[in-house]
Protein backbone atom coordinates (compact mmCIF):
# COMPACT_ATOMS: atom_id res chain seq x y z
CA UNK A 1 0.00 0.00 0.00
CA UNK A 2 1.69 3.81 -1.05
CA UNK A 3 0.81 6.21 1.26
CA UNK A 4 -0.03 9.38 -0.44
CA UNK A 5 0.66 11.45 2.56
CA UNK A 6 3.00 14.95 1.96
CA UNK A 7 5.30 15.70 4.97
CA UNK A 8 4.47 19.14 5.45
CA UNK A 9 8.17 21.53 5.81
CA UNK A 10 9.97 18.21 5.25
CA UNK A 11 7.87 16.42 8.24
CA UNK A 12 10.88 17.93 10.46
CA UNK A 13 8.00 19.53 13.01
CA UNK A 14 9.26 20.03 15.95
CA UNK A 15 6.41 18.79 18.91
CA UNK A 16 5.44 21.56 20.93
CA UNK A 17 1.74 22.05 22.29
CA UNK A 18 2.37 25.93 20.73
CA UNK A 19 1.96 24.32 17.06
CA UNK A 20 -0.86 21.43 18.62
CA UNK A 21 -4.79 21.39 17.16
CA UNK A 22 -5.89 21.00 20.81
CA UNK A 23 -3.59 23.75 22.15
CA UNK A 24 -4.96 27.23 22.48
CA UNK A 25 -2.62 30.41 24.02
CA UNK A 26 -4.13 31.77 27.37
CA UNK A 27 -4.93 35.59 27.83
CA UNK A 28 -1.80 36.37 28.98
CA UNK A 29 0.16 34.13 26.04
CA UNK A 30 2.48 32.20 28.71
CA UNK A 31 0.80 29.17 28.54
CA UNK A 32 -1.15 26.91 26.35
CA UNK A 33 -4.95 25.70 26.90
CA UNK A 34 -5.01 22.82 26.00
CA UNK A 35 -8.18 20.65 25.52
CA UNK A 36 -6.93 17.18 26.12
CA UNK A 37 -4.29 17.76 28.51
CA UNK A 38 -5.33 21.39 30.88
CA UNK A 39 -3.26 24.13 31.21
CA UNK A 40 0.64 23.53 29.40
CA UNK A 41 4.12 24.72 28.84
CA UNK A 42 4.14 26.17 25.61
CA UNK A 43 7.17 24.41 24.70
CA UNK A 44 5.64 20.70 26.18
CA UNK A 45 3.84 18.08 24.19
CA UNK A 46 2.17 14.79 25.04
CA UNK A 47 0.64 11.78 23.20
CA UNK A 48 -2.12 13.95 21.41
CA UNK A 49 -0.69 16.02 19.82
CA UNK A 50 -1.17 17.04 16.18
CA UNK A 51 0.43 19.28 14.11
CA UNK A 52 -1.48 22.24 13.01
CA UNK A 53 0.12 24.31 10.16
CA UNK A 54 -1.76 27.16 10.92
CA UNK A 55 -0.20 27.69 13.95
CA UNK A 56 2.79 27.95 12.69
CA UNK A 57 5.26 30.89 13.13
CA UNK A 58 8.24 30.85 10.56
CA UNK A 59 11.22 32.50 11.42
CA UNK A 60 11.71 35.83 10.88
CA UNK A 61 12.85 37.45 7.57
CA UNK A 62 16.65 38.12 7.32
CA UNK A 63 17.23 41.96 5.90
CA UNK A 64 19.69 42.61 3.34
CA UNK A 65 22.77 44.04 4.68
CA UNK A 66 22.67 47.76 2.45
CA UNK A 67 25.15 49.84 4.44
CA UNK A 68 27.94 49.01 1.78
CA UNK A 69 25.99 49.84 -1.42
CA UNK A 70 26.02 52.47 -2.86
CA UNK A 71 23.92 54.11 -5.50
CA UNK A 72 25.88 52.80 -8.72
CA UNK A 73 24.85 49.44 -7.71
CA UNK A 74 20.90 50.71 -8.40
CA UNK A 75 21.17 52.05 -11.66
CA UNK A 76 21.42 50.08 -15.14
CA UNK A 77 24.42 51.42 -17.35
CA UNK A 78 23.17 50.98 -20.87
CA UNK A 79 25.62 52.04 -23.75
Amino acid sequence: MIKLKQKIFGGQIEKVCACCEFGRPSPDEDMILCIKKGVREPSSHCRAFRYDPFKRKPPAAVLPQTEELSAADFSLDID
